[in-house]
């Protein structure tokens, strides 16, 4: 598996969602229309399940793959990814269960925020694992730790979900009984940030829940852009073909913005994001298999020869790569995210009443 794209189950959350109000704002009104019966509720039913098989298939092969055709790193990112996607699956029932199934997942903003970190600290790894894999081999120096072995990965997936875990547990008991309305990190980036109100923001994420997910964009557009030039390292050109069956998944990032945007009101969105999901599973899929399949020109020998020649080359790591976690890498993305997380923030797209009965 390569990248799962930003929140399988914030927008699949109609999976475990009762009826929701049938009053619908006029902006949303083109999406809802004559889809009172909710199809993506019987579209993600079907295609989110499905999409689960190429990804363990694609996890598998990962791991069972030598170093020229996966960083270590990179596998752990994308077995982490797959855990997240069912850790996050109670968070949405425990939702539905505690509110009757009256709120839907995105209107719990500190949940949803917990869920995004769960999805983005995975994609994170595998974009730095192909970022410092491809970087040191360009510069001829030896693959830092991290793409060499699971371990330091590993060991950083583990701490970071137990920080979550406690960031959550945080949360609620600062929550108490208003746990369904309570914003996430405690509202700290609302207002006064310029042109929000937070009483019109229930239902749509919150600044601070905004930035994860541009966190994963970047992450995600990272990592196609260094796997290509691993595959170009190494001489592999199957790695670029990987990185353009990407597609549907780049599309589905896209179906997961837009619908945010309009407060998960828009059916077509709900509708597109299981769709393309499920089409870049098999895309990706089919791709790995490629991958798993390479033989170079000189055979199984030669492709043991590029094997060793990438675990034991000796040299002076550079910088950049000589940690297991860069450090300049994950403040760059997160500025940045931070930067673009002002970009929904409109009083346009939160100009009006929130339609859920909370309190703010």
């Amino acid at each position: 598996m390569v990248c799962m794209p930003t929140t399988f189950v914030s927008i699949s959350s109609s999976l475990v969602q009762a009826q929701r109000t049938s009053h619908v704002h006029p902006p949303y009104a083109l999406c809802s229309m004559a889809l009172s019966h909710q199809p993506s509720k019987v579209v993600a039913s079907k295609l989110y399940p499905a999409s689960i098989v190429p990804i363990i298939l694609q996890n598998y092969l990962w791991t069972r793959c030598d170093l020229t055709l996966c960083p270590r790193g990179a596998a752990v990112g994308s077995i982490a990814q797959t855990i997240s996607i069912l850790l996050a699956v109670p968070l949405v029932a425990a939702t539905k269960t505690a509110t009757g199934g009256n709120v839907p997942f995105i209107a719990v903003d500190w949940l949803h925020g917990i869920e995004q970190l769960l999805m983005a600290l995975p994609s994170h790894v595998m974009a730095m694992s192909f970022r410092q894999a491809a970087l040191s081999h360009e510069d001829g120096k030896p693959l830092p730790e991290s793409a060499k072995r699971y371990g330091p990965m590993l060991k950083m997936i583990v701490i970071s979900y137990i920080a979550i875990l406690g960031i959550g547990l945080a949360h609620k008991l600062s929550a108490g009984t208003d746990w369904i309305s309570f914003r996430f990190l405690g509202g700290t980036f609302d207002p006064p940030t310029p042109g929000i109100n937070t009483k019109t923001l229930m239902g749509a994420p919150s600044f601070a829940v905004w930035i994860p997910h541009w966190s994963m964009f970047i992450d995600f557009a990272t990592q196609l852009r260094y796997m290509s030039r691993w595959g170009r390292c190494l001489g592999i050109h199957r790695w670029k073909s990987l990185a353009i069956l990407h597609f549907p998944w780049a599309l589905a990032n896209l179906a997961v913005f837009l619908g945010h945007l309009h407060k998960d009101q828009c059916e077509v969105f709900k509708i597109l994001h299981p769709l393309f999901i499920f089409l870049g599973g098999i895309t990706i899929l089919i791709g790995t298999i490629r991958l798993a399949l390479y033989v170079p020109e000189g055979g199984t020998e030669e492709k043991k020869k590029l094997e060793g020649m990438l675990r034991n080359r000796v040299g002076i790591k550079p910088a950049s790569t000589s940690r297991d976690w860069d450090v300049r890498y994950s403040l760059s993305s997160v500025l940045l995210a931070a930067v673009l997380s002002m970009y929904p923030y409109t009083p346009q797209l939160y100009s009006h009443d929130s339609q859920y009965n909370t309190k703010t």
